[in-house]
C-alpha cells in the first residue's frame, strides 16, 4: 500500500523526499510524471536531483513486492527560488529632512542556479525608515526587477534591508555677537543675534539659546573675550549640531553714576566749608575741587565746584556752585548824654560786635547823626554805624 500525500521543494535546490509504502520486502519503486531534474531510486523510493521546473505536479508513484503492486498519486509542489543581492551598501548622509538614502556599489544576484539566464534590472531606490538623525538606521532598498528566460523560476524580495547613519547637520549662528554692558560687578555676558541660523532645513522648528556667557573678569575693559555655551532648541534640534561661534568680544564700560551735592549754600564760620557728595549707587568715592583747588574754601564768596567719581569702573561728573554767605553780626554802640548845645555831635563811650568768629578781627566804624537838629532837650536820638 502506497501512502499518498505531498512533497515540497524549491527550484534549483536539491530535493529531498521518498515514496512511503507499507508492506514487506518492497522489490521496486516507480514514479511517472516527475518534474524535470528529479529521479527516483527504484530500490529505495528516494527522490533525488535538483528541480528545474516550478509548479504543482501530480506524480504517479508505485511500489511492488511479491504480493502485488500498489500505486497512487503524489503531489509535488516546487516553488520559485528566492535570490539575494550582494555588492550594494547604503552610505551615511547628513540630515536633510528627507528619507532618501544614498546607495553605492554594483548589485550582484546570489543564488542563481547553474547558467540560468537571469539578469537584474530596474532602478534601485534607498529609503531610510524615517528622516531623523541617528546611527545604524534601517534602509530599505527597492526598485530592482528580474529579467531573462529563466526569471520566472526565481523571486527577489520586494525590498532589501541595509543600514546607515544619518549624521546631525552642522549649523552656525552668523549674526551672534557679544553685547557690551555697563560695569555691574559680575562677569555675566549677553549674546544676541541667535535668530539667524545658517544651513537649517526649511520649515524645521529650530532655535538657539544661551546656556552661559561670561567675561574673563568683572572690571572695565575693551574687547574682552566672551566664553559662551550655546544650545539648540525646538522640535528638530536633535537633527542638528551647532558649530559654536568664535571671536566673541565685547566691552565692559564704566557704569554711570549720579552725584548729588548737599551744602551748596552755607554761611561763613571761619573754617573750611566743604560740600557733601552723595552717589547713586551709594558709597562711591568722589573727588571735589573748588575753583580748581582740592581745599574747601572758608571765606565768603561764590566758588565753582567740580565733583567727579573716582575709580575706573564708574564714571560721573557734576558741576555746581558753592555759595558762602557773609555772617550777619550785631553791633552795639553807647554814646554819652550831653547838655543841649545846638549841635548833632555825640560822644561814643563804647562799641561792641556780637557774633564774631573767634580769631577774626573787625572794626566797628560809627557815624553818629540825628535826623534833625533840635534846639531843645529831648529823648535819645537814633544813630547809625558800619562794621569793617
Amino acid at each position: 500500500e502506497v501512502s499518498l500525500g505531498s512533497l515540497a521543494g524549491t527550484y534549483g535546490t536539491p530535493f529531498v523526499g521518498r515514496i512511503e509504502a507499507a508492506g514487506r520486502f518492497i522489490l521496486e519503486y516507480g514514479a511517472t510524471g516527475l518534474p524535470e531534474g528529479l529521479v527516483v531510486d527504484p530500490a529505495t523510493g528516494v527522490f533525488s536531483g535538483v528541480p528545474l521546473q516550478v509548479g504543482t505536479f501530480s506524480v504517479l508513484v508505485s511500489a511492488r513486492n511479491s504480493a502485488g503492486t500498489g500505486a497512487g498519486t503524489l503531489t509535488i509542489q516546487l516553488g520559485r527560488k528566492p535570490l539575494e543581492l550582494s555588492g550594494i551598501s547604503a552610505n551615511p548622509k547628513e540630515y536633510d529632512g528627507t528619507t532618501d538614502a544614498p546607495l553605492t556599489g554594483t548589485p550582484v544576484l546570489v543564488g542563481v542556479a547553474g547558467n540560468d539566464a537571469v539578469t537584474l534590472g530596474g532602478r534601485a531606490v534607498g529609503q531610510f525608515t524615517d528622516a531623523s538623525a541617528g546611527m545604524s538606521k534601517p534602509v530599505v532598498v527597492s526598485g530592482y526587477l528580474l529579467s531573462g528566460t529563466r526569471a520566472g523560476n526565481y523571486t527577489l524580495a520586494t525590498s532589501v534591508e541595509l543600514s546607515a547613519d544619518i549624521l546631525p547637520r552642522p549649523v552656525t549662528l552668523p549674526n551672534a555677537v557679544a553685547v557690551p554692558k555697563d560695569y555691574d560687578g559680575t562677569t555675566v555676558a549677553g549674546i544676541t543675534g541667535l535668530e539667524s541660523i545658517s544651513n537649517r532645513v526649511a520649515g524645521d522648528d529650530l532655535g538657539a539659546r544661551v546656556v552661559s556667557a561670561a567675561f574673563p573678569r568683572a572690571t572695565v575693559g575693551t574687547a574682552l573675550e566672551v566664553a559662551a555655551t550655546l544650545a539648540l532648541t525646538g522640535a528638530s534640534a536633535a537633527n542638528y549640531q551647532l558649530v559654536p561661534p568664535t571671536g566673541l568680544r565685547a566691552d565692559i564700560r564704566p557704569a554711570p553714576v549720579q552725584i548729588l551735592l548737599g551744602g551748596t549754600i552755607q554761611t561763613y564760620h571761619g573754617s573750611p566749608r566743604p560740600v557733601f557728595p552723595v552717589t547713586v549707587p551709594s558709597g562711591l568715592a568722589v573727588s571735589l575741587t573748588y575753583n580748581g583747588s582740592a581745599n574747601p574754601p572758608s571765606a565768603a564768596g561764590t566758588y565753582a565746584v567740580q565733583a567727579r567719581v573716582l575709580g575706573e569702573n564708574h564714571v560721573g561728573d557734576l558741576s555746581a556752585t558753592l555759595q558762602i554767605q557773609p555772617k550777619v553780626l550785631t553791633g552795639r554802640v553807647t554814646v554819652s548824654d550831653k547838655p543841649f548845645d545846638g549841635s548833632t555831635l555825640a560822644t561814643v563811650t563804647s562799641r561792641q560786635v556780637d557774633g564774631l568768629v573767634t580769631g577774626d578781627t573787625v572794626v566797628l566804624l560809627v557815624s553818629l547823626s540825628s535826623p534833625s537838629i533840635r534846639s531843645s532837650p529831648g529823648p535819645p536820638h537814633p544813630t547809625t554805624g558800619w562794621v569793617r
